[in-house]
Parts: structure tokens; C-alpha cells; sequence
């Protein structure tokens, strides 16, 4: 009876874990029309309550330099979202989150890198990108 009842809160414990980060999803990013082929990365999505979403970026690859992080919904022009700053060994980081976004009407969104910020990129400056569904 005692291993049971182990047994059950180990589960219980693990599941509330595995539970607490259900909600967080990887993104591998592909290379778009602006790429030279070395770059790569990807992007963790999280949408933790009703209209707001973190997004951590992970690129390497790239030459150093700053670059900048956009997302774009079909029909609409893209918008800059933050600046990545890529070190000189071709790595950088971005956090991003937002409290007031409302979900699109498609039900995704596009996530990207790109070289410049305005005007907001087009699809042949983009690195690196992939699409994200909305829950």
C-alpha cells in the first residue's frame, strides 16, 4: 500500500511538472531568401494566459551584427518586434512578450529574423523564419 501511495504522488508530482510547461512549444527556424547558408536556430513560443505570448530566439550562425526579430499575419505588413544583437562568434538570444495581443484571424503568425528594421521586411530579407499556430 505504501509503494502505491509513492508511486501515485511521484506521478501526480511529475504530472503537474510536465503539465506547468505544456503550453511552450520549439520552433525550428528555416532559412529564408536573405540566407548564405550557415545560419540556423529556433524559437520557444509560450501563450501562458489569453492574449500574451513570449517568444525566445535562438539564432547562430549569422554575421555579427544586429538583426531584428519580426512577426507578420497574412495580409498585414510585417512588424518589428525587438533587435537581436549576434556576437562575433555568429550567436545571439532575443526575448519578446507582449501582453495585448489578440489571436489572429488566421490562427498563426509568421516568426522571423531579418537585417533591417524599417521598413519592416520584406520576404526577400528575411534569414530566418517559421510559422507559429495560435492556440
Amino acid at each position: 500500500m505504501k509503494k502505491t501511495a509513492v508511486l501515485l504522488a511521484i506521478a501526480l508530482v511529475l504530472g503537474f511538472s510536465l503539465a506547468a510547461y505544456a503550453g511552450a512549444t520549439k520552433y525550428p527556424l528555416t532559412q529564408g531568401d536573405a540566407a548564405n547558408g550557415t545560419e540556423s536556430g529556433f524559437v520557444v513560443v509560450n501563450f501562458p494566459k489569453e492574449g500574451k505570448a513570449i517568444g525566445q530566439f535562438q539564432v547562430r550562425g549569422l554575421a555579427p551584427g544586429d538583426y531584428y526579430a519580426y512577426y507578420k499575419e497574412k495580409g498585414k505588413a510585417s512588424v518589428v518586434i525587438g533587435k537581436i544583437k549576434v556576437n562575433q562568434s555568429g550567436s545571439g538570444h532575443f526575448h519578446a512578450m507582449t501582453d495585448e495581443m489578440e489571436r489572429p484571424s488566421e490562427g498563426w503568425v509568421w516568426l522571423g529574423i531579418a537585417n533591417r528594421e524599417s521598413p519592416p521586411p520584406t520576404s526577400d530579407e528575411v534569414i530566418l523564419y517559421t510559422k507559429v499556430f495560435w492556440p
